[in-house]
Formats: C-alpha cells, sequence, structure tokens
C-alpha cells in the first residue's frame, strides 16, 4: 500500500520537475524474473527507476549504504514498506 501511494505521488513531482517520459515500459514483461541495471548517473535513478517500472522494484544496496544513521533508519523503516 505504502509503495503504491509512494510510487504515485513521485511519478507526479517526477512528471512536474524533471520532465519524466518513460519510453519502452510495454517491453517490460508482466511476470517471471527480470533485471533492470542503471548507469547511476544521478541518486535519483533508485526511484525514477521505481517510478518508471510497471512493476513493483526490489532493490539492492551496497554493504557501505547501511553506515550508522542512514543504515538504522533504512532498516528499521524503509525495509518494512518495500
Amino acid at each position: 500500500m505504502f509503495y503504491s501511494v509512494l510510487k504515485i505521488i513521485l511519478r507526479i513531482l517526477f512528471k512536474i520537475f524533471l520532465r519524466l517520459e518513460v519510453k519502452g515500459a510495454e517491453n517490460i514483461p508482466a511476470t517471471g524474473p527480470l533485471v533492470i541495471a542503471s548507469n547511476h548517473l544521478s541518486l535519483l535513478d533508485p526511484p525514477v527507476i521505481g517510478v518508471a517500472s510497471t512493476r513493483k522494484v526490489h532493490f539492492m544496496a551496497k554493504q557501505e549504504l547501511f553506515v550508522p544513521v542512514f543504515g538504522v533508519i533504512f532498516i528499521n523503516f524503509w525495509a518494512h514498506f518495500l
């Protein structure tokens, strides 16, 4: 539920402020395994990919992101919703 609401809000914000235009979303299969790889041109890549995808995205993160403060927040808050 939280994921869907956040995705809608971010989609609206990205369309307004970043002029997000998704092309090729019809090529994402509806079911089955899938890997989406990004070049990481900015820190917004993960949320933009999540918004652009037609499916729920489960992200992987490198161990260095789990530092004190941010890591605790990520584990205790975001992990429950994703």
